[in-house]
């Protein structure tokens, strides 16, 4: 059987990833979209070039946080989850959408 904070730590980062990926996703829909509008709407309009251009001046400097890992209140929720599903694996799985293979087959680095 799996340790339970080895289970929870990989709940905890697939749920991370999967919500990274549908950001990802979302935003490279929003952009397609966007060329797709340009395309289909040529003319006397201001190119989506001049537009990106003109609006860099209002964008705010950031900074990008690397994720280095779930923290260990969310991997004691983790943990919580395992107990309250009693291990069973499949069934976290399938509650939150997750691949239940990957939760022990490729544990966390």
């Amino acid at each position: 059987p799996a340790e339970p904070r080895h289970v929870a730590r990989a709940l905890v980062e697939d749920l991370v990833r999967r919500a990274v990926n549908q950001q990802e996703i979302a935003r490279s829909r929003t952009l397609a979209r966007t060329a797709t509008v340009e395309a289909v709407q040529p003319g006397g309009q201001e190119s989506f070039k001049q537009r990106i251009t003109r609006s860099a001046s209002r964008l705010r400097r950031t900074s990008t946080k690397v994720f280095t890992g779930p923290s260990d209140n969310d991997v004691a929720m983790g943990e919580e989850l395992f107990r309250r599903f009693k291990g069973d694996t499949q069934q976290l799985a399938k509650k939150f959408g997750l691949d239940a293979a990957r939760l022990l087959d490729e544990p966390p680095s």
